[in-house]
């Protein structure tokens, strides 16, 4: 099975830049014909936008061929700016969001569905076995997981209920492989991993962000601190060099380093033109003992996380 699929945060239009109706049909169908195995969306995607242009294609899509196109979607995080980040968990709350992203989407039911970033709060006091029971008897959904704000927020529930935890990970943050209490509950409890910003908000690609496209309106990387955008782009650096070394481009060493994680189920870049699709889908690798030890030891012997503003 191909285990790249196709973050779809970018189509919503507000936070990688803009992009139209008709390129955003174009990266989706770029992805789908190089055999992307997942699409990942949320209702907060330009408050509602990415799921309508995937509903609209994926329309098109199953009437043409009738693929069967597996996606996520998420719900519980609210609109906000920066990193002050409201949520409503409240499972009514929650059911009216999902039917809204069903008619958005066009489908009668979502195959996997994510609490979208829940704080450590909402973790240590949700009765999740309730929560997934109810949102399950609905038949609206198939199956239910978290999108974590932390890995080591695993920690904070009881996990046994859920199918899917989504969580970042990527060449400058590999908290998951240095957490062996995790490690070892994503293994008793067989939950599938999807791994977000694989390319670390575009700082692991080709064609970094510049100034430019971080201090636009449309890019939510204003909100991080000029101490962590230069500690990203050193890392980008350092990694470009690796990737030289080993004959690969960035994104397929980006990729790569995400496929050969045994526990990851999934990888989800995002991209914003069929040209970025192609670039993150071909010639990534498995990787070697050798190539990944010595990632990593780049990874130990750097600090890349700084802080937010």
């Amino acid at each position: 099975m191909n285990k790249i699929g196709l973050g779809c945060w970018g189509l919503g239009g507000n936070s990688y830049g803009k992009i139209s109706f008709k390129q955003s049909i174009d990266v989706l169908e770029e992805a789908s014909r190089l055999g992307a195995s997942i699409f990942d969306l949320s209702n907060l995607y330009g408050a509602g936008r990415a799921e309508i242009i995937f509903g609209e294609w994926l329309a098109n899509k199953s009437h043409t061929s009738g693929a069967n196109v597996s996606f996520i979607t998420k719900a519980g995080l609210l609109p906000h700016s920066g990193f002050e980040m409201p949520t409503d968990f409240r499972v009514d709350s929650l059911i009216v969001e999902i039917r809204r992203s069903i008619e958005r989407l066009g489908v009668d039911t979502i195959p996997i569905f994510l609490l979208h970033s829940p704080d450590v709060d909402f973790l240590n006091n949700a009765n999740m076995d309730d929560m997934v029971e109810n949102l399950k008897s609905t038949g609206l959904i198939r199956d239910v997981g978290v999108s974590l704000r932390s890995p080591l927020d695993l920690l904070k529930f009881d996990s046994k209920c859920i199918d899917w935890v989504e969580l970042n990970y990527n060449l400058m943050d590999m908290r998951l492989d240095y957490l062996e209490d995790i490690k070892k509950i994503i293994e008793k409890n067989k939950i599938k991993i999807i791994a977000r910003t694989p390319l670390a908000f575009g700082f692991l690609t080709s064609t970094p962000p510049d100034n430019s496209m971080i201090f636009s309106q449309h890019s939510h990387l204003k909100n991080w601190s000029l101490e962590q955008i230069d500690v990203w782009r050193n890392g980008s650096r350092r990694y470009m060099e690796k990737a030289l070394e080993l004959g690969l481009t960035i994104e397929q060493l980006a990729i790569s380093f995400c496929l050969t994680n045994s526990l990851i189920t999934h990888v989800i870049p995002g991209a914003m033109s069929p040209e970025q699709v192609r670039k993150n889908m071909l010639g990534a690798k498995v990787l070697s003992d050798f190539e990944m030890e010595s990632l990593k030891n780049i990874y130990k012997a750097t600090d890349f996380y700084v802080q937010k503003k």
